[in-house]
């Protein structure tokens, strides 16, 4: 064996850890550059949500799950976790005794920095007396998101009371991007709740069978 053979092995015993990873961790979302996982497990229910890129090999904390502790909550259930470049953007639907909120987060797995931060909140036992800030009220729970590649730029639909005939529940279409933040796209009853889909700066979606669509700078 040569003797650049012999430098380039790796002393016995010794293994190369992967970029990203972490003991006992476990994946919830992947791509070639990124990838979001549980970790720091306190019970199947309840654990810690991280985020890393490959080439930072970095850790970042973004989130907790939560949601088996007791009947009346609290629950933090971490959803619709969505990849795209350097970004990555989930939902929390969150629940207590006084009420509930969704939020939607985008951040750059790169620096840890958050690029959007959203927050809807429906109304509980004591709902003029919450002690967090809804951005939207009469807003129950993300269904369905979309993150930018380039930029972070994200949409989302949630469920939400509709200003419409008859009133009731049915779901409104956000976006957040240069333009603007949680600004609504579309709201109604026939709006389906995850119809979503990103081509270039275009987002998409479905009401009553008719595609609709919006520029998402």
């Amino acid at each position: 064996m040569s003797l650049l053979a012999l430098v380039a092995q790796p002393a016995s015993g010794a293994t190369k850890r992967a970029p990203c990873a972490a003991k006992k961790s476990k994946t919830l979302a992947a791509t070639e550059r990124a990838r979001v996982f549980r970790w720091r497990v306190e019970s199947p229910e309840s654990y810690y949500v991280y985020g890393c890129n490959y080439r930072r090999n970095q850790r970042w904390q973004l989130d907790y799950n939560q949601t088996g502790d007791g009947p009346y909550g609290p629950f933090a259930a971490v959803r619709l976790i969505t990849l795209a470049g350097r970004y990555a953007a989930w939902a929390n639907d969150y629940s207590d005794r006084v009420g509930n909120k969704t939020t939607v987060s985008v951040v750059d797995l790169t620096t840890g920095a958050t690029r959007r931060s959203w927050v809807g909140g429906a109304e509980g036992l004591n709902y003029y007396n919450l002690d967090w800030d809804a951005t939207h009220r009469h807003v129950y729970s993300t269904t369905d998101l979309v993150v930018k590649r380039r930029g972070g730029a994200a949409a989302w639909i949630a469920l939400t009371r509709v200003e419409e005939p008859g009133g009731g529940l049915g779901h409104t279409v956000f976006k957040s991007d240069a333009t603007g933040h949680g600004v609504a796209l579309d709201s109604g009853g026939s709006i389906d709740r995850d119809s979503l889909a990103l081509a270039g700066s275009t987002v998409y979606w479905t009401s009553g069978g008719e595609a609709r669509s919006a520029p998402l700078y």
